[in-house]
């Protein structure tokens, strides 16, 4: 598609950025037009990020110029950024953990009385109105900390979307987010769209891309490689596009059989979260847990792993006929259970130790003598993680904070493989992961599978489940309604069986309502 510079509203004209020798974008020409949806994709550590942090103020390019409507930008901060309309929804959250939801969504514009002191009122009700608009269901007085990571992504987008920035960018909004969010962010976004103003999406999920934009820009090892309109091109050729070669296989060959008995979980409870819980799971075996956001998944992978302290337990769960204590993660670790949280960045990872220490931490007590660490053992096994798992980093010493976020998810991946785990928890393991590092998550699970490791997987993307598992148990209010073979239900059966459970006790409250 050919620019039109009459309707060009943003133009980023051979920008280049440099970090220390690391060059993250090479003279990158972009531009998005006026009310349209702009798609950029790429893989993880391709410049996307870096890209928008520029338009956003919050890097200033090496070499390049920025353009607004024909006016050159020189941004030296967020704030110069802001005050020309340009808002950026992060891809992590910048919410204040200790704060609610109301005080977050007006931070630093909390309304005043005459005496200058917080109108707690007049906050609570225009929170109230910005949330009832964007048809949002947050709770107000919430703590942020103890919100899911979805809730704190719809609070991130409505504390953006309130300042009604005339460019939004978004980094991965819907990573967290289940199917009627997704639903709700588009119509916000076609609203947006239809008032003239310019949305640049960014998004791993290209089925999401498709949908909600107008034209794409794909950048591969920090240069723009291709701008076409989303009706021009192909899944396939983006794909291509996206990670230089042909995508062969996505989903590796399922298992063909399976070993003895490693777990069997018998009336596991707690509380309203998880009820009577029964399973059996084999080694080499993949079970996939699939339910809608909320019925008790997330609370059952986390329960099997002691991470939730603080719950009552009732029912018991055996590791190769033994009984295991689920009171805290560090008794489930030493059995050989490993948990890949769905936020790395709070759970997964601790940011500012090197690559090299946080895959040692969790295997450090096999490591150590008499309290002393064995540092030529430790760093093979670093080395050994590093090189299975394909990890792009500097070195073992580099801080995992500046890794991408599929490079920090395979180092979340490489410390329980250093730990010896035989039981793998996966809890959304391809949040935020491009489109050919998640290909290459799939084959390292499949591999651990085939080694002998038993695998739970629990996704927002069905699609996943249904083509890493080799049997998936449907779950409904924390209950296991149904468990059946990879290929026994097609896609849209299991989509049908997730749905319909809650679909008819929503009819049958609705008949007792209405008295028919």
């Amino acid at each position: 598609m050919s620019e039109n510079h009459n309707s060009t509203a943003l133009k980023m004209d051979s920008v280049s950025k440099s970090f220390g020798g690391f060059q993250a974008l090479r003279s990158v020409s972009f531009c998005c037009q006026e009310a349209e949806v702009h798609g950029l994709v790429g893989e993880n550590g391709a410049g996307k990020t870096t890209l928008v942090k520029i338009l956003a103020g919050e890097y200033q390019p090496d070499k390049g110029d920025v353009f607004l409507r024909g006016e050159k930008l020189n941004f030296k901060n967020p704030r110069q950024a802001k005050e020309k309309g340009i808002s950026l929804i992060h891809q992590e959250s910048t919410l204040i953990p200790y704060l609610n939801a109301a005080e977050n969504l007006f931070l630093g514009k909390e309304p005043r009385s005459r005496l200058g002191f917080i109108d707690s009122t007049t906050l609570y009700q225009r929170a109230k109105e910005v949330l009832d608009r964007l048809n949002i269901e947050l709770e107000l007085e919430a703590v942020v900390a103890r919100l899911t990571v979805a809730q704190r992504q719809l609070l991130e987008i409505a504390k953006s979307l309130q300042e009604n920035p005339q460019i939004l960018i978004m980094d991965e909004p819907t990573a967290a987010l289940q199917r009627n969010e997704i639903d709700t962010l588009f119509s916000l976004i076609k609203r947006i769209k239809r008032q003239g103003k310019r949305v640049i999406f960014i998004s791993h999920r290209l089925e999401e891309v498709f949908e909600i934009a107008d034209r794409i820009t794909v950048l591969r090892n920090g240069e723009a490689v291709l701008t076409v309109s989303s009706e021009q091109i192909t899944k396939d050729r983006l794909i291509e596009a996206i990670i230089g070669r042909r995508l062969e296989k996505f989903f590796p060959p399922k298992a063909k059989k399976k070993g003895k008995e490693l777990i069997r979980i018998e009336d596991l409870t707690r509380s309203q979260n998880i009820r009577n819980v029964n399973l059996v799971l084999r080694e080499g075996e993949m079970l996939g847990i699939a339910g809608l956001e909320g019925q008790g998944q997330h609370s059952l992978l986390r329960t099997l792993f002691g991470a939730d302290l603080s719950a009552e337990r009732k029912g018991e769960v055996k590791l190769k006929g033994r009984s295991i204590n689920l009171a805290h993660p560090k008794y489930t670790v030493r059995v050989g259970f490993g948990f890949v949280s769905d936020d790395r960045h709070t759970e997964g990872l601790v940011l500012n130790l090197s690559v090299q220490d946080n895959i040692s931490l969790p295997g450090l007590y096999k490591r150590a003598r008499l309290g002393f660490i064995k540092s030529r053992i430790e760093k093979e096994t670093v080395e050994k993680g590093i090189k299975a798992l394909s990890i792009k980093a500097p070195s073992g010493n580099s801080p995992v904070k500046y890794l991408s976020g599929g490079n920090q998810q395979k180092v979340v991946l490489a410390k329980w493989l250093a730990a010896d785990t035989d039981v793998f928890i996966f809890d959304e393991p391809t949040r935020g992961v491009d489109i050919g590092t998640r290909a290459e998550i799939y084959r390292i699970m499949r591999d651990l599978a085939n080694e002998g490791k038993a695998i739970i997987i629990s996704s927002r993307d069905l699609d996943e489940v249904i083509g890493m598992s080799d049997r998936i148990a449907v779950i409904h209010k924390g209950k296991i309604i149904k468990e059946f073979e990879s290929g026994e239900l097609s896609q849209e059966e299991t989509l049908d069986l997730i749905t319909r459970v809650p679909r008819e006790e929503k009819e049958k409250q609705l008949k007792k309502r209405t008295g028919r």
